[in-house]
């Protein structure tokens, strides 16, 4: 998974021409068994933070994606941060990652990092940095 901070824009859909598009999805094309092995990964991160239903209610998340190292979601009502990624690691265990993306600058700085998480502390972690509750 690509870091927020070296994602370059190098123009929208319509500008690009229809041969890079197709050269773009080939070379990131993802075997169907990669797919669901990482849609599972996904959500079971999801549920780890409490759902993807909680998340959305409690914190504002959007824009869910995953890759075959994590999740990443975009949340709203918090001034430090307001995109998370979690990727699980080789040892089992996951870096949490916050991000500030600020469009109208046209930057997305990494805000805080912690390596070596284990699930049980993803939520007291989100919580503990953000200042948003995802449990009562």
């Amino acid at each position: 998974m690509e870091t927020y901070d070296s994602v370059k824009m190098v123009g929208t859909a319509s500008t690009i021409s229809a041969e890079a598009r197709t050269q773009f999805v080939l070379k990131n094309a993802v075997e169907p068994a990669q797919t669901s092995d990482a849609k599972q990964r996904a959500e079971t991160i999801i549920q780890q933070m409490g759902g993807s239903g909680k998340l959305r209610a409690m914190v504002g998340a959007t824009q869910f994606a995953f890759d075959d190292s994590g999740v990443r979601f975009s949340f709203k009502g918090c001034r430090k941060a307001n995109k998370c990624v979690v990727e699980l690691t080789a040892m089992d265990t996951y870096n949490l990652k916050f991000y500030r993306y600020s469009p109208a600058k046209g930057t997305c700085d990494e805000k805080q990092a912690y390596e070596g998480v284990y699930c049980d502390q993803l939520i007291e972690l989100f919580e503990g940095y953000t200042g948003l509750y995802l449990t009562f």
